[in-house]
């Protein structure tokens, strides 16, 4: 009996592992140069959607130009959020506490615009009849998931590429790394955070939509995903891009197959009590030195 839960729990893991490993890898990106916790990426994951269902229902727009449009605005969302609240906050030194608090409320004044618009009903986003999915190893794998994995995939590495061999990326390793003595060597600091805010938000925007398009969404979605990745960011280390992904994926795997035991409402706590045990027992200080490994 186990043995044939097996393959599917495990394409399931990697579906949602993928998920996580994109969260954190854009969350990664923003925490590690602007230095707080932008809890607002979770409604940014959540606009993305509703974007675009608004352009399919109401414009009439092709799924894939609306898909790339709502892509568009989510890191457009990020860059203003980052221009008219963190950067005047910054500017004024606030503390990493203060840009923490600023950002869940923008997080909920956002998260409330999407309930009075839309209300709170689940919608769905696809346009096509749902199918049972690709068979593979005795399991079924629907398209969209494997979209999702192959996605999860590709960016966290082009993202690493670019990191490592650009100069922009050479520079935002640098601004992650010490800001002041980056911005004494010339780097315009302000300009490379904007450019994370747009990356993540929009990396972040497209797991919003590839969950969408795999399941029905609501305006909630995104808070357990957001504290899934922030947990795959921190046991992988916030300095590798490599090893943020490859432990999203871990993470999306171990709740599957945790269901083999216990319950899915623990799946939750069993990660939350992973994250305890890689602080507690390691206690490792990657965490607090931004991008200066990246493989």
């Amino acid at each position: 009996m186990i043995a044939d839960l097996l393959p599917q729990l495990v394409l399931n893991g990697l579906a949602v592992g993928a998920l996580f490993a994109l969260v954190a890898v854009s969350f990664m990106l923003i925490y590690s140069t602007a230095k707080f916790f932008h809890f607002t990426h979770a409604s940014i994951l959540t606009v993305t959607p509703f974007i675009a269902f608004f352009l399919i229902r109401y414009c009439r727009l092709p799924v894939a130009l609306a898909a790339i449009v709502a892509l568009g605005f989510a890191g457009l969302l990020g860059c203003l959020l980052e221009w008219t609240l963190y950067k005047p906050l910054r500017r004024r030194g606030s503390s990493a506490l203060v840009l923490l608090i600023a950002s869940i409320g923008s997080y909920t004044a956002i998260l409330n615009i999407l309930t009075m618009i839309f209300g709170n009903q689940t919608l769905k986003l696809r346009t096509w009849e749902a199918t049972e999915g690709i068979p593979v190893l005795g399991a079924r794998i629907t398209p969209v998931q494997i979209c999702t994995i192959l996605t999860a995939i590709v960016l966290p590495c082009l993202l690493g590429i670019y990191l490592r061999f650009t100069r922009r990326g050479r520079e935002l390793r640098a601004v992650a790394s010490d800001p002041l003595l980056a911005t004494i060597c010339g780097v315009d600091s302000d300009r490379l955070i904007l450019f994370c805010f747009f990356v993540g938000s929009a990396i972040v925007g497209a797991a919003g939509l590839l969950i969408a398009f795999d399941v029905d969404f609501f305006p909630n979605i995104g808070d357990n995903f957001l504290m899934m990745g922030i947990v795959a960011m921190i046991v992988g280390g916030a300095r590798s891009v490599t090893w943020v992904a490859v432990t999203g994926f871990g993470l999306g795997l171990l709740q599957n197959l945790a269901a083999l035991v216990i319950e899915t409402k623990w799946h939750a706590p069993l990660a939350f009590a992973f994250l305890l045990l890689i602080v507690v027992v390691f206690r490792s200080p990657r965490f607090t030195n931004g991008l200066s490994e990246v493989s």
